[in-house]
This record gives C-alpha cells, sequence and structure tokens, in this order.
C-alpha cells in the first residue's frame, strides 16, 4: 500500500504540531542541552522540545534545535513543573543536561538510574486508502540495544465497526495491549501494540482491520530499559466530546503513553493536554471528513495516579482516547 504525504496543520494547531525533523542527530547523553532540549514553559510545563518539534501541553517549551532529530530525546532528565524540558537521557544510563530555565535531572529516576525506562515518540506514517490491510514504511527507527522495544500506535477512520486486529512489525506480530473506539460505528478508533526491538534500524509496519476504514496512522514510540515487557502497567479509556479527563497508575520511573482520535468538521480542530510533558506528535488526517490524531509520551517522576485532562475544540463528534502506563 503506497503511504500519503502529510498534510501541514494550520497555525491553529501550534500547541501540538510536529514539524519536519532535520536529517542531522545531535548527541545521545545529554551533553548539548541547548541543542537537544526545548525551553521550558511556565514553570517548566508542557514537552521538553524534540528536534524539530513544538510542544504538546500546558503551555510548552519551544522546540528544540533542528540538529537534534532522533528517537531517544528529552524527557529523561529535569523534574516535570519545576524545572524546563530537559534532554533525553542516553537509554536511562545518564540524566539528561537542563533545559532552558531548568536546572540538571537528580534524584533516583529522574536522573536516569538503571531503574528508569525512556519511551520516546519517534514517527508517524499515514495511508489515505480505503482498505482493510496497510503497509506503512520503512520508517527510521535509529539506536539499537538490547533492551529496545517499539510501542505502536494504530489510528483510523471507519464508517463501521473496526477492529486493529493484527499488527506485524518487519513480519514480527506485535502484542495488543490497549484499544478504544473497536465497538461502535462510524468511529476513530485507536489501539496500542508492543514488540521487542533490539536491533533493526527500520520498521515496516503491517495492519490488518476486521474490516474497511478509510484512512489509516501509524505511530512508533520507542523505548528502552522496560522493565514490564509483557504490557502496560495500568490503563484507562475515554469517549468525550469537548474534554475528560483519564487516571492511571504509573510505577516509579515509568512513562505514560496516550493517543487520541476524532473526526471533525473544522479546517482547524485542535485538543490540548494538560498535566503531561514529554514527546509527541499530532496530525489532521485531511480527506472526506478530516480526522485529528493526536500520541504523545509523557516521563512520570514519581509512583502513584497520572492523571491526563484532554480539551477538543470540535464538539460535533466524539473523540477516542486512551492512556496507558508503562516501566
Amino acid at each position: 500500500m503506497s503511504v500519503a504525504g502529510r498534510w501541514t496543520a494550520p497555525a491553529s494547531l501550534a500547541a501540538l504540531v510536529l514539524l519536519s525533523c532535520g536529517t542531522e542527530r545531535g548527541p545521545l547523553n545529554g551533553e548539548s542541552g541547548q541543542n537537544r532540549a526545548g525551553a521550558g514553559g511556565e514553570a517548566g510545563s508542557g514537552f521538553a522540545g524534540r528536534g524539530g518539534t513544538t510542544s504538546i501541553g500546558d503551555t510548552g517549551g519551544a522546540g528544540g534545535s533542528m540538529n537534534a532529530c532522533e528517537s531517544r530525546c528529552d524527557v529523561d532528565g529535569g523534574v516535570a513543573g519545576t524545572s524546563g524540558g530537559a534532554s533525553g537521557s542516553n537509554g536511562g544510563q545518564n540524566g539528561g543536561g537542563a533545559g532552558s530555565g531548568g536546572s540538571a535531572g537528580s534524584g533516583g529516576a529522574d536522573a536516569g538510574s538503571e531503574e528508569a525506562a525512556s519511551v520516546y515518540y519517534v514517527t508517524t506514517g499515514s495511508s489515505f486508502e480505503d482498505a482493510s490491510e496497510y503497509t506503512l514504511g520503512p520508517m527510521e527507527v535509529a539506536y539499537p540495544a538490547p533492551d529496545r522495544s517499539l510501542f505502536v500506535v494504530v489510528q483510523s477512520a471507519s464508517n463501521g465497526v473496526t477492529v486493529a486486529e493484527r499488527v506485524r512489525v518487519n513480519g514480527v506480530e506485535a502484542t495488543k495491549l490497549v484499544a478504544v473506539g473497536e465497538d461502535v460505528m462510524p468511529s476513530a478508533p485507536s489501539a496500542l501494540f508492543s514488540i521487542p526491538f533490539p536491533s533493526d534500524l527500520q520498521a515496516t509496519v503491517e495492519v490488518e482491520m476486521s474490516s474497511t476504514v478509510v484512512r489509516c496512522a501509524v505511530s512508533l514510540l520507542v523505548a528502552y530499559g522496560l522493565q514490564n515487557t509483557t504490557g502496560v502497567d495500568d490503563s484507562e479509556t475515554l469517549v468525550a466530546k469537548t474534554s475528560g479527563s483519564l487516571s492511571v497508575d504509573v510505577a516509579a520511573g515509568g512513562s505514560v503513553i496516550t493517543a487520541l482520535a476524532m473526526a471533525t468538521n473544522s479546517t482547524g480542530p485542535t485538543a490540548q493536554l494538560t498535566g503531561f510533558q514529554g514527546t509527541g506528535f499530532s496530525e489532521v488526517l485531511a480527506e472526506g471528513t478530516p480526522t485529528l490524531i493526536l500520541v504523545g509520551v509523557s516521563g512520570s517522576r514519581n509512583a502513584g495516579p497520572e492523571v491526563v485532562n484532554m480539551v477538543a475544540s470540535d464538539s460535533t463528534f466524539n473523540f477516542r482516547a486512551f492512556v496507558a502506563a508503562v516501566h
């Protein structure tokens, strides 16, 4: 299946949109915090800037340097809410340097201890074909490691009830962890899959839906040092029109993955996350009735409940969202 080109979101999505990444890669171990970490928002809230990205969430930091477009970045150092977005660690081995307006990560999992997993957004591919099977990629997934895993978020737009039945990455079947919006019609369902991914540099993702959908998107998130490699620690799903909250219990040093999909009549739809810092992506799949998709991952500094608040601008349709805690 061919992969359609991406639509560039309007300025009204500036709080959500990731810009095109440059090809040059920055350092992994947090040596160059200025190039690798976005400036922190007020009180350090919002996503730390990934190379070539803007923020998603609370009045977040500006995007990082275009010279730092890599798959392992921007969550592991610095304390959310008290420092600016910090640069990423070397797979949880070294704490990241401070982001603008922040201090260096310190203390337990925040310093990139060996107990803390690191999870980052990598890339998204999409297709506008009407189909029940899609092949997207190959998509680059740099920095192999024995403890590397891949999370795959599948999002689609359907006129009938449809289920993401199967995902293969480079021919190997992934495990389905959580899904939302697969029991109603029409819908914009989202599903999360995972697979060990220690060595490959590229990922080709095959998706099998239970029925034909009108478009499909696949987002990749890379994880290093997962302690729970069999699935999520906790998850919650949400169907709402304009706003709602989801809460999951997070293990110490864990991360929270979230996804939202919504049909929209608006030419400039928006969705906002609050209480959330990390890396992510938002895009409008503009064809027919457009679909707004959002994927993000946030590092959690302490064990306990993590609340994610979501607000969407178009009250015509329900959005479907999930939040999953991993560590």
